[in-house]
C-alpha cells in the first residue's frame, strides 16, 4: 500500500491578478515524481515557489523552483524548465504536470547577476546527486510554430499535444511554453508569426493610460490585458512589461508620471547605503524597486545599480573611484577566486565585494567571476595551453551554417558544438546560433564585394528621413543595413532605430559647422571637472556638443569618467610624453607570458612605464599580442614583403570572383605572393582593385591630368547634396577626367583634405631654387637656397602640377618653404603641393627623399 506521503496545504493568494488554482491538488498531481524521503523537503519548496512571502525576493523563489526540479527524480526533471527573456529581466518558470493542465507559469524579474549566480547554483545539486546534464534542445523557430499552427487537430491529439511533439522535434520546453498550446497557439506565438511590418507597434502613453482608467468589471469583460493589448493591436512583449489583470506595473506607473514625478537619479551615497544593508533590512524594505521609490529614486536609474541581494556589476564599478578603478584581473587571482570554499565566498560578500578588497577593477572581474565560481570565459582562462580555445574561424562558419537542423540538434546547439571543435565561447556566440549564423556570422561570411560597402552619406541621409513608422516595419536600422549592402560595422557607427548616432549628426553637417578640433584647456578642463558634473553634463558627447567641439576629436581624448591615453599623454609636457618604441621593446612585449601582459595592465600601461609614447605603442602591440605593424617589424627586410608589381596586380584583377575566395582574399594572397601588405592594400580589394589600381593600369594619357586649383575650389563650393548626388570624390575626379592620385591628395567626400585648404590659401610669390649640394666639409654650405622670382598668382592659377616622377638630386627644381602643423620647415613644390622634399633625419643632407602626400 503507497504511503499518503506530505499533504500541503495552501492559503488563497492575496493578488487578484494570479489565477485560483486547486494548488493542493496541483501538488498531487506531481506528488509521484518524488521519492518518499525528499516529499516533505519537496512540498515545502513548492509552497514557497507558488505562495512565497510578500518580502521574498524572486531570486529566492527560482531557488525553491531549481530544489524543487532537483528533488525530482531524473526522468522527471525535463518537466520543470525556465526560461529567459532577453533585455527584459524575465524569467518563465513553468512545471509541465503531464495531465490535461499545466500548473500556472511563474515570471520573475531578476537581474542578470541574480540569473547567472541561481543557474550556477542549479548545476551544483546536478553534480552533487550525480544527475546527467540537463536536457539538449533548441529554441522553437518561427517555422516550427507555423508546422504546430498548420496540424489538424486530430494530428496534435496524436502527437501527444504540443509537449511531446516539442520533445519530438528536440525543443526546449520552456522555449515551446511561450508559443504553443494544445489547440494552437500563445498570444506569444501568433505574434512571432506575424512579419515585421503587420506585427503590433509597442503600448502608448494614451493606452496606458485607458487601461489604468478601466474599471474591475470592464477588465473582466475584455478577458484580461492580454486579450485588450491583442484587440488594440499592441505588441504583447510592450504590453506585458506595463500593464497587469488590476492596472499597471511598476513601469507601467513611472511612465504615466510627470518627468518631475518619477524620482531622481541614484546617487552613490544611495547605492552605498543599499550597499551596506543586511539582508534582513532589504526583505523588510520590499525589495530595491519599494526602497527606490520610498528614497524618490526613478526606478530605471535604480535598476541599473541595485538588486535585491546587493548590487549590479555596474553598480559596484560605480562606487569605486575614477583613480581607483583598479587593475585587470590576473588568472592567478582567478585560480584563487575558484578555488575559495563555497562558506569563504559567501562571507566575504560575493565576487564584487572581493574584487573590490584585491584592488580589482569591477569590469574585469566580472567577465570571469561569479558568486559561487567562474563564468565560462573563467574557465577557458584557466585551461593548460593544450586545451586551450581559440576564436572561430570562416571555415567553422561554414561548416555550421551548411549543417542540416537534425544535424545541429544532433550536436547538442552551438555551444556544445563549439565546445567539442575547441572554440573560445565567446567568440562563438558573437556568430552561432542553435539554427544558423547571428547576422555579424552571415556578415562575415558573405563576400567582399557584399560587405565590405562602408555607409555613405546619401544612405545616412536616406535613414534619418524614413518615418519612425517605416523604420519599425522595416525592423530597426540592422536589417535595412544588410538590404543596403552596408557593412553593419559602418552602420553601427551612425544609425540608430530612431535616427543617428552623434557621429551620424555630425557627418552630416557641413564642415564648418562640425565644431573644431579640442584643444589642451578643454581637455585640461574635462579632466578637472568633478564627477558629478560631469554626469550633469551629460558626459563627453554631450558636453563636447555644447562646447562646440568635434565629436571624433573629443572621442579620441575625453571618456565619460576622464580622460583617455591620448588625451593624459597629450597634456604631459613634451619631454614626458615618450619616445617611439623600438624593435627591442616590442619583441619583449611579444615575449611575456598572457598572465603578465594581464598583470602588466596591457599594452598602454606597459608602454607607459616602459617610457614609450602611446601612439607608437598602439600601432605595434594588442593586449595579447602584436598588431599586422609590430609583426612586420620584428621580421628581417628580406620577409617583409615587395611593393606590388603591375603584373602582379593584373593577375589579381584577372581573377574570377570564386578564385579569389578560395585565396582567402587580397590580403592572404598577397601574403603567399610576399607582397607588402600596406603597398596591395592602395591596389586590392576582395573583389578587385581600388580606384587607384584601376588608374594605375592605364596607359599614362589614360589617367587624367593633375587637378587644378579651379577644380579644387569647384569642388569646395558644390553643396553636400551636390557631393552625394555626385557620388562623393571619386566618381567626381573620374567624371573631371582628374587622375585619381591627384585628387586624393586634396579632395574627401565632404570637403577638402588640409593639403586642399593650403594649396588654395597659398600666395606663390616667394620661391627658392633647391640645387644639389656641392661636395664640401662644411654643413652650412650644403644648406643654401638660393631664391628666385615666381609667376604671379594669375599666371599660375590654372596651371597644372607637374606629374608625379622620381626627383633626382642632380634635377634643378623650384620649391617654397612651408609650415606644417607641428612647426617643422618643409620644402614644398609650389605648383604640386603633395610632393615635398626632405633632409633626411641625422643631418645627413648629401640625400633627400621624395615623399607624395595622400
Amino acid at each position: 500500500m503507497r504511503s499518503i506521503g506530505a499533504v500541503i496545504h495552501f492559503s488563497p493568494p492575496t493578488d487578484s491578478s494570479i489565477p485560483s488554482p486547486d494548488l493542493s491538488g496541483r501538488w498531487n498531481s506531481i506528488r509521484d515524481w518524488l521519492s518518499l524521503p525528499v516529499q516533505d523537503e519537496a512540498a515545502l519548496c513548492f509552497r514557497v515557489f507558488y505562495q512565497p512571502d510578500e518580502a521574498m525576493p524572486p531570486s529566492d523563489r527560482l531557488k525553491n523552483f531549481l530544489k524543487l526540479k532537483a528533488l525530482a527524480s531524473p526522468g522527471r526533471q525535463d518537466n520543470f524548465t525556465t526560461e529567459r527573456i532577453l533585455g527584459t529581466g524575465e524569467t518563465i518558470c513553468m512545471i509541465a504536470s503531464g495531465k490535461n493542465s499545466d500548473l500556472p507559469s511563474v515570471t520573475l524579474h531578476l537581474s542578470d547577476q541574480e540569473w547567472h549566480m541561481t543557474q550556477s547554483q542549479e548545476l551544483a545539486p546536478a553534480a552533487e546527486s550525480g544527475v546527467g546534464p540537463r536536457s539538449k534542445g533548441i529554441p522553437i523557430t518561427s517555422t516550427q510554430i507555423q508546422a504546430w499552427l498548420d496540424l489538424p487537430q486530430e494530428a496534435k491529439r496524436d502527437a501527444g499535444g504540443w509537449r511531446k511533439w516539442t520533445r519530438t522535434q528536440g525543443i526546449t520546453l520552456g522555449s515551446a511554453g511561450l508559443c504553443l498550446t494544445n489547440t494552437g497557439l500563445t498570444p506569444y506565438g501568433r505574434e512571432r508569426l506575424h512579419p515585421p511590418k503587420e506585427r503590433s507597434l509597442p503600448i502608448t502613453v494614451g493606452q496606458l493610460r485607458t487601461w489604468r482608467d478601466l474599471s474591475v468589471e470592464a477588465r473582466s469583460e475584455t478577458g484580461g490585458w492580454v486579450k485588450w493589448a491583442l484587440a488594440q493591436g499592441i505588441a504583447i512583449t510592450s504590453a506585458k512589461k506595463h500593464l497587469t489583470n488590476t492596472g499597471l506595473t511598476l513601469y507601467g506607473m513611472e511612465r504615466l508620471q510627470r518627468p518631475e514625478e518619477r524620482g531622481a537619479t541614484i546617487t552613490e551615497a544611495q547605492i552605498l547605503t543599499w550597499l551596506n544593508m543586511p539582508p534582513e533590512e532589504r526583505n523588510q524594505a520590499g525589495g530595491w524597486i519599494t526602497w527606490a521609490q520610498a528614497q524618490g529614486i526613478a526606478t530605471n536609474s535604480a535598476r541599473l545599480y541595485l538588486s535585491n541581494t546587493g548590487l549590479t556589476a555596474r553598480g559596484m564599478a560605480r562606487l569605486q573611484l575614477s583613480e581607483e578603478k583598479g587593475v585587470p584581473i590576473t588568472d592567478r587571482q582567478i585560480q584563487a577566486w575558484r578555488d575559495l570554499p563555497q562558506a569563504t565566498k559567501h562571507q566575504t560578500g560575493g565576487w564584487a565585494k572581493w574584487a573590490l578588497a584585491q584592488e580589482i577593477s569591477i569590469t574585469s572581474a566580472q567577465k570571469y567571476l561569479t558568486n559561487t565560481g567562474l563564468t565560462l570565459p573563467g574557465v577557458e582562462m584557466l585551461q593548460p595551453p593544450g586545451e586551450k580555445t581559440a576564436p572561430i574561424t570562416e571555415s567553422q562558419l561554414l561548416a555550421w551554417l551548411n549543417m542540416s537542423a537534425q544535424e545541429h540538434n544532433e550536436t547538442g546547439g552551438w555551444r556544445t558544438w563549439a565546445q567539442t571543435q575547441k572554440i573560445a565561447i565567446n567568440s562563438a556566440r558573437k556568430y552561432l546560433t542553435n539554427t544558423g549564423l547571428t547576422p555579424r556570422g552571415m556578415e562575415r561570411l558573405q563576400r567582399a564585394e557584399e560587405k565590405d560597402h562602408s555607409i555613405t552619406n546619401r544612405q545616412i541621409q536616406a535613414w534619418q528621413d524614413l518615418p519612425q513608422a517605416t523604420k519599425l516595419e522595416i525592423g530597426g536600422w540592422k536589417k535595412w543595413a544588410q538590404t543596403q549592402g552596408i557593412s553593419l560595422r559602418s552602420a553601427g557607427n551612425f544609425l540608430t532605430n530612431v535616427g543617428l548616432t552623434p557621429f551620424g549628426t555630425e557627418r552630416l553637417q557641413p564642415p564648418e559647422e562640425r565644431g573644431a578640433p579640442i584643444t589642451n584647456a578643454q581637455i585640461q578642463a574635462w579632466r578637472d571637472l568633478p564627477q558629478k558634473a560631469k554626469r550633469e553634463a551629460g558626459g563627453r558627447i554631450k558636453w563636447a556638443q555644447t562646447q562646440r567641439i568635434a565629436i571624433r576629436s573629443a572621442e579620441n581624448f575625453l571618456t565619460n569618467s576622464g580622460l583617455t591615453p591620448f588625451g593624459a599623454e597629450r597634456l604631459l609636457p613634451p619631454v614626458e610624453r615618450g619616445v617611439p618604441i623600438t624593435t627591442t621593446q616590442i619583441q619583449a612585449w611579444q615575449e611575456l607570458s598572457q598572465e603578465a601582459k594581464r598583470a602588466a595592465g596591457g599594452c598602454i600601461k606597459w608602454a607607459q612605464e616602459q617610457g614609450i609614447t602611446i601612439g607608437s605603442a598602439i600601432a605595434c602591440l594588442t593586449n595579447t599580442g602584436l598588431t599586422f605593424n609590430g609583426r612586420k617589424r620584428l621580421l628581417p627586410p628580406e620577409e617583409r614583403g615587395s611593393t606590388i608589381t603591375k603584373a602582379q596586380f593584373l593577375k589579381w584583377a584577372d581573377m574570377s570572383p570564386e578564385e579569389r575566395s578560395e585565396a582567402g582574399g587580397w590580403r592572404a594572397w598577397a601574403q603567399a605572393q610576399g607582397i607588402s601588405i600596406r603597398s596591395a592594400g592602395n591596389v586590392l580589394t576582395n573583389s578587385g582593385l581600388t580606384p587607384f589600381g584601376t588608374e594605375r593600369l592605364k596607359s599614362p594619357e589614360e589617367r587624367g591630368a593633375p587637378i587644378t586649383n579651379v577644380q579644387i575650389r569647384t569642388w569646395r563650393d558644390l553643396p553636400q547634396e551636390a557631393k552625394r548626388q555626385a557620388g562623393g570624390w571619386i566618381k567626381w575626379a573620374q567624371a573631371q577626367e582628374i587622375a585619381i592620385g591627384s585628387a586624393s591628395g586634396y579632395l574627401t567626400n565632404t570637403g577638402l583634405k588640409a593639403n586642399g585648404m593650403a594649396r588654395l590659401r597659398q600666395s606663390p610669390s616667394a620661391t627658392v631654387t633647391l640645387s644639389r649640394p656641392q661636395a664640401s666639409t662644411s654643413a652650412d654650405t650644403s644648406d643654401e637656397i638660393p631664391v628666385s622670382e615666381s609667376p604671379s598668382p594669375q599666371d599660375s592659377e590654372d596651371i597644372a602640377a607637374p606629374p608625379a616622377k622620381q626627383i633626382k638630386e642632380e634635377d634643378v627644381v623650384t620649391w617654397r618653404t612651408h609650415q606644417i602643423n607641428n612647426n617643422l620647415p618643409i620644402l614644398q613644390h609650389w605648383r604640386d603641393p603633395t610632393i615635398s622634399v626632405m633632409a633626411q633625419a641625422e643631418g645627413r643632407t648629401e640625400t633627400l627623399q621624395v615623399t607624395r602626400w595622400g
